[in-house]
């Protein structure tokens, strides 16, 4: 799995989440096809994607914390 598709990933995710709704899952669905192609194992997509979702919650909880003090 290379650097770049980890960070498109990443970015595809993070887009989905803001709320881009159709077009970052068409990217994401496209970096699995990508994935697949090279042999990436589906274990390796889902660990990146735990990966991400732990930075961008705790990017979350980071910001909320700084909303309180």
């Amino acid at each position: 799995m290379s650097q770049a598709w980890v960070e498109h990933y990443a970015t595809a995710l993070r887009d989905y989440l803001s709320g881009s709704g159709e077009a970052a899952l068409q990217r994401a669905h496209e970096l699995g096809r990508q994935a697949l192609k090279d042999g990436v194992g589906v274990l390796d997509v889902v660990a990146r994607h735990h990966e991400n979702i732990g930075r961008i919650l705790r990017g979350e909880e980071s910001r909320l914390g700084q909303r309180k003090t």
